[in-house]
């Protein structure tokens, strides 16, 4: 559309100066003579028109580009190496709006005053402490040692030093506990969830 504008623009400013005109045709991204197929009809400039922009004969029709020659390139950086920085939060817990709105609107606003201060101090742990944690988990999972370097049955669980720390925060936090304390009645377990939540 912007070429069309572009030409017609171009042709107000040539009319009356003895400027030859020929008829064509946008077709499959080119320009041919005189080929009437599902393009927008233009008047160009004989002479701007490169030979490779249209066809001689009119029988012949253009090559259209399939598979992976229309594909545009891979995109890449184009200085160096291209590195995605990892996201970091301060508090996990201040910085989910969503969770926190949901709970506003689910837990009443005395049991909340409660919670809130144990939520914020977890979403801070989590995101300065556990987090690191999890992803050393992630790398070392547990190993399960069948037999000893004497071919004796040992079946032993072997377990990073995350693992081992990860199940100390769960009993400080009281993730276990929560739901079943009678505290907070029935709202219990939407606490206990809403630390889970911050540790996935």
């Amino acid at each position: 559309m912007i070429h069309l504008l572009a030409l017609r623009l171009a042709g107000r400013a040539l009319q009356g100066n003895n400027v030859k005109w020929m008829e064509t045709t946008w077709f499959a991204g080119q320009l041919t003579e005189g080929l009437s197929c599902w393009g927008a009809t233009c008047k160009h400039y004989h002479t701007s028109v490169p030979s490779y922009m249209y066809q001689e004969t009119r029988n012949e029709r253009p090559t259209v580009k399939t598979g992976s020659e229309r594909s545009p390139p891979f995109a890449k950086a184009l200085l160096g190496t291209f590195i995605q920085v990892q996201p970091s939060l301060d508090n996990v817990y201040r910085e989910d709006q969503s969770l926190r709105d949901y709970l506003q609107r689910l837990v009443p606003e005395e049991i909340l005053k409660k919670i809130t201060p144990d939520l914020d101090s977890f979403g801070f742990r989590v995101a300065h402490e556990i987090d690191k944690l999890g992803r050393e988990c992630e790398q070392n999972p547990p190993v399960v040692e069948t037999f000893d370097a004497w071919g004796n049955r040992t079946d032993k669980l072997i377990t990073s030093y995350a693992w081992k720390q990860q199940k100390t925060i769960v009993a400080e936090e009281g993730i276990i506990a929560i739901p079943f304390e009678q505290e907070y009645g029935p709202y219990r377990f939407a606490a206990k969830h809403s630390g889970i939540i911050h540790s996935a």
